[in-house]
């Protein structure tokens, strides 16, 4: 018929039009008829004419079919919720049975009203009714269950939806459970979502990939923190330091040392400097005692002899441990043995080690260090001159203590606060002249004076 060809075509003033011609041809309209002008209002939101039509409807004695009341059901779906409730009462006091299509409507206007539980009685009510959920209704839940970070819900009712329907969600449904997931750090729910978005051939993006990354650091997954650093490449994503920051973390917390430390090289073979925090898990796990240094240190000679490299930060894992523990003598036996695999010491190094020093109280080591710092050409820098102006006052004889405050502002730098406190404090328990000196110098810097 004309009008279900102009419902189709969404001309609703078509549709109007012939049904009003039909009225004064005096012609019956039937239930395809009613459906069909149904359907046209019902897309335009027309809320009032659908309603009209139902009324007309009854007043000619077509009884309303489920489709009927479905489209009258989407027509409401700029108003409140109570006008689809009054639409479901109409509906069930007709004696017109719900099919699946109405309870998606009226799923999906849950959804949007973010209302989940709602969302989740309707679509459990279905199968009392004997039906199976429609792909949309079930998508559209589940995405609201991962949006309201429900991961361990979303899963389920992705799981619970595949096992009732030969239908499949899409790679959509699965991102957003994965995502919640990583987001909530439910790392069974990052494990399984992986991999099915990655047999759906679904690349993260690199924001979602750093979230798995979190996570498999968090709960000692290696394997998925390679999984998703290979994706990165993959994707033409450049590693950065973050990325291998998870790796290590994730290996140490599996107690996979050796790994985590061949970690730390593979960031240097691929040009991504570890900093600090990168080997911050590997040092928290190392520095328990001396027996886990000791086989830290024999985890490292393992590697060696392998023909991997043994990077800086992995050495500098083991001199960190043994200066907590103030085992001075190790970290220097750590150090004295950098030649044997190959690495040079930066200034870092050194100033972990003149902090070995002040805890030890063995200046004369650190004016040792001092001399091998020259020799290897190795610019100090403000931290090395802190410590060593500390290690100064805290001797007999403190005149050194001036001569690396004065040694300090001639490389550019400017003596912290803290600097100046401690002169300060030095020079006023031994009622040292210099003290109104420093007081001066610490009004230039604009510090406070609170001595």
């Amino acid at each position: 018929m004309q009008i279900m060809a102009a419902s189709e075509a969404r001309r609703l003033a078509e549709c109007l039009a012939i049904a009003a011609q039909m009225k004064e041809n005096r012609l019956k309209p039937d239930i395809s008829t009613y459906n069909a002008l149904m359907s046209a209002v019902s897309r335009d939101g027309n809320w009032l004419q659908a309603w009209a039509i139902l009324d007309d409807m009854f007043l000619i004695g077509v009884k309303p079919t489920t489709t009927t009341f479905n489209h009258l059901i989407y027509a409401q779906r700029q108003r409140s919720s109570a006008h689809m409730w009054n639409v479901l009462d109409k509906m069930d006091q007709t004696g017109v049975p719900p099919n699946a299509a109405t309870f998606t409507h009226t799923i999906r206007r849950f959804v949007n009203d973010g209302n989940l539980e709602m969302a989740l009685q309707y679509l459990y009510t279905m199968q009392p009714h004997g039906l199976v959920p429609e792909l949309t209704a079930a998508e559209h839940v589940i995405i609201l269950a991962a949006q309201c970070n429900q991961p361990r819900l979303a899963i389920d009712l992705a799981n619970w939806f595949e096992n009732i329907s030969p239908q499949r969600l899409g790679p959509s449904v699965w991102m957003a459970c994965l995502t919640s997931s990583a987001e909530c750090m439910y790392v069974q729910g990052v494990s399984g979502c992986w991999k099915v978005v990655h047999h759906m051939n679904v690349l993260p993006d690199e924001g979602l990939c750093v979230s798995i990354l979190h996570t498999a650091a968090r709960f000692g997954r290696p394997n998925l923190a390679t999984d998703v650093l290979r994706t990165l490449k993959v994707q033409g994503i450049p590693w950065k330091e973050h990325h291998f920051a998870s790796l290590v973390e994730a290996f140490t917390r599996n107690k996979q040392i050796k790994e985590a430390f061949i970690a730390l090289g593979m960031m240097r073979s691929n040009e991504v400097d570890p900093i600090d925090s990168t080997s911050t898990p590997i040092l928290d796990a190392v520095k328990i005692d001396a027996e886990s240094v000791d086989i830290a240190c024999l985890i490292i000679d393992e590697i060696y002899k392998e023909k991997r490299s043994v990077d800086l930060a992995a050495l500098k894992v083991l001199i960190q441990a043994a200066v907590h523990l103030g085992d001075l003598q190790r970290a220097l036996g750590t150090y004295r043995s950098f030649p044997d695999y190959n690495v040079v010491p930066d200034i870092s190094i050194f100033n972990i080690l003149l902090d070995g020093c002040i805890k030890t109280q063995h200046r004369q080591v650190a004016d040792s260090l001092l001399v091998d710092l020259k020799e290897a050409n190795v610019k100090p820098n403000q931290d090395t001159y802190e410590k060593i102006t500390y290690l100064s006052l805290a001797q007999e004889t403190y005149e050194d203590a001036f001569f690396y405050l004065e040694e300090m502002k001639a490389a550019g730098h400017s003596p912290p606060r803290k600097v100046y406190k401690a002169l300060a404090e030095k020079c006023q328990l031994n009622n040292d002249a210099r003290f109104d000196i420093i007081i001066e110098e610490m009004k230039e810097f604009g510090y406070d004076i609170d001595i």
